[in-house]
């Protein structure tokens, strides 16, 4: 339940003193309101005064970001009776565009001004967070209650905070996906809600730009940005608000300087870019804040917002052992990757130098770990989007879950493998090359081999052909790493559909009819040829087939045991021939054991947005070397 907050734009009632204090806060402001930086007074000469000493110490996460963040005190609200919840959730489930009206006059006719506690967390927790889709429908359905409604919106802002606050709060916020979506979600509404009516976002209750600075000090730009950015995506709707408004170009101004810090994560910078795009704004126009060059630059070993490369190995070997034996220790960070990675013994420098063949499977994991994460996101995106439209259109008039569930799934998967397939075969080829191509200059030179144009020859030879040779491999993995990561998402993106063709047969035994999508002049399904509008009964068997032939064999690429990469790939080989008819032995580590989720998963990194761990558990399920 929410904290006694208030909404943005209103004035802060008497009372806070009884707040905590949030962590690392000077003793002298201590339950005193948080000016704004750059504003006269005392706060300002104390953060002056505080900046000389700020680089010194480590940076702590909540100091001055406001009340949403530093209040953690909850509130107990009356709850309405049984059949007054009951009635509420009812109307709530049915709520659309065509029905706004009436179900405004439902709900003033049964709920009263003292639960609006109860019903405000009740939307934020259950709706609002949850289901992004259904942002526009609830805002309408608010503007409906009228001045009846005022409470009622003060009280979910209230709530929103509060949660909002206890996600940024979770030490869990950079490594789970559900928290970071949440949250997403969250601020999406957040700039709904207050930015586009022209309401402030005030600076008591919430520092956006604090909140980005702080982000970059501790780790938490990966799911600071995305929060932030939903919030401003507000602004393009506002007269106020909208650029060249101050306080906006402000922020935008320290989104260009995130921007442009080195090794920053791709999926970052895209946050960064849909927002110029959404808010109609050139980023390179944007001026650039220097408040990034007096914060505590954060350190980028193990942090979830930077991608960083692991220092050479060969620099650290021992002077008395030679480089290609001692310098090359470093392990794939996929595991038993080096058993698939195909390697030509008939290449000249590894057979004058055959210890530098295990540069080959380290080289492969870096590049597939860059690629990987911005490709997956980028085509799940674009997959689930297409999906969820044509899905939700075509089913319209589908009683059946679980047909129309089968048939999302068949189509996104198909889509986002498709997608990643052909969105990372250069850029992998490239990536394989180019830290092949390092990786083999730097053991050359410690082994203190003279850079010959005959060296450089072989050097090339050898990117060339591994970079082809292993390239199916790489594609291979990101495209199943796609797949998986599609399938969960349109479940979560179908969850609401969905749940209502179930509540709706089990409540009634009728047949279900989606009305939604004839609403707001939509120029679809009604400019539709007759045989592609939805029609009562759901989809024919004819239909239903051009959901059914997005089912397809997996690809069966041709993939060689690490074939003189190692001693004991023939062995492996074997074990995995033996196994391939009912799975891998005990004894054998075939490619979907590679492919587990709690392999890959954890090897791909938690961290990653859109990537965790838990995203490619299922593809053990599929075998990939065929039978």
């Amino acid at each position: 339940p929410p904290p006694n907050a208030t909404a943005a734009g209103q004035q802060q009632p008497q009372g806070d003193s009884g707040a905590k204090a949030p962590q690392g806060l000077a003793q002298s402001q201590k339950g005193e309101p948080v000016a704004p930086p750059g504003s006269p007074g005392q706060a300002g000469a104390a953060a002056a005064a505080a900046a000389p000493t700020q680089n010194k110490q480590a940076a702590v996460f909540g100091s001055n970001l406001g009340r949403a963040v530093s209040n953690d005190l909850e509130t107990d609200f009356a709850t309405p009776p049984d059949n007054i919840l009951d009635k509420v959730q009812f109307i709530i489930n049915n709520v659309s565009m065509s029905n706004l009206d009436g179900k405004a006059t439902d709900l003033k006719g049964i709920m009263k001004p003292e639960w609006f506690g109860w019903l405000g967390n009740y939307l934020v927790v259950k709706r609002i967070s949850t289901q992004p889709n259904f942002h526009s429908l609830y805002l309408a359905f608010l503007e409906k209650l009228g001045d009846y409604g005022r409470g009622l919106i003060k009280a979910i802002l209230d709530s929103v905070y509060l949660n909002v606050g206890k996600l940024l709060r979770s030490p869990k916020i950079t490594v789970l996906t559900s928290e970071r979506s949440l949250l997403k979600n969250l601020g999406s509404w957040l700039g709904a809600i207050t930015l586009a009516r022209n309401k402030p976002i005030l600076h008591l209750m919430l520092d956006c730009k604090e909140l980005l600075y702080q982000g970059y000090e501790t780790g938490r730009l990966i799911a600071v940005t995305p929060f932030v950015a939903k919030i401003l995506e507000g602004a393009k709707d506002s007269v106020v608000f909208r650029p060249p408004n101050p306080w906006v170009m402000a922020l935008l101004g320290v989104f260009r300087s995130l921007y442009d810090v080195e090794d920053l994560k791709m999926n970052i910078k895209f946050e960064v870019e849909v927002l110029c795009k959404n808010l109609n704004v050139k980023l390179d126009e944007i001026e650039k804040s220097d408040g990034l060059s007096n914060r505590v630059s954060p350190d980028k070993e193990k942090n979830p917002d930077f991608n960083t490369k692991p220092a050479a190995a060969p620099a650290a070997a021992p002077s008395d052992k030679p480089a290609a034996e001692g310098g090359f220790q470093e392990q794939t960070v996929i595991p038993n990757l080096a058993a698939y990675v195909q390697i030509n013994p008939s290449v000249a420098l590894f057979a004058s130098n055959p210890a530098l063949k295990r540069v080959v499977p380290v080289a492969v994991d870096r590049a597939i770990r860059e690629i990987i994460q911005p490709v997956v996101e980028r085509s799940v995106t674009i997959a689930c989007i297409t999906t969820k439209e044509l899905v939700v259109k075509d089913f319209a008039m589908e009683s059946d879950e679980n047909k129309m569930r089968k048939a999302a799934q068949l189509m996104v998967s198909n889509l986002a493998g498709s997608l990643a397939l052909v969105t990372c075969k250069e850029p992998l080829r490239g990536s394989v090359a180019t830290n092949l191509r390092t990786l083999l200059q730097s053991a050359v030179s410690a082994a203190g081999t003279a850079q010959t144009p005959e060296t450089e020859q072989m050097i090339e030879q050898v990117v060339q052909v591994c970079a082809s040779d292993n390239l199916e491999l790489g594609c291979m993995l990101i495209e199943k790493a796609a797949t998986e990561k599609a399938l969960r998402d349109i479940d979560e993106a179908l969850a609401a559909p969905l749940q209502a063709r179930r509540k709706h047969r089990e409540q009634t035994g009728q047949p279900f009819y989606d009305m939604s999508i004839f609403q707001n002049n939509s120029r679809f399904p009604s400019a539709l040829p007759e045989p592609l509008r939805p029609k009562p009964g759901g989809l024919g068997a004819q239909q239903l087939m051009v959901y059914e032939a997005f089912q397809r064999i997996p690809r069966q690429p041709v993939v060689a045991g690490a074939q003189g990469s190692s001693e004991g790939a023939a062995s492996q080989q074997a074990g995995q021939a033996q196994g391939a008819g009912a799975g891998a032995g005990a004894g054998s580590l075939g490619l979907p054991c590679l492919l587990r989720g709690g392999t890959l998963g954890a090897a791909l990194g938690a961290s990653d947005d859109g990537l965790p761990g838990d995203a490619l558990e299922g593809l053990v399920d599929h075998e990939l070397l065929g039978p």
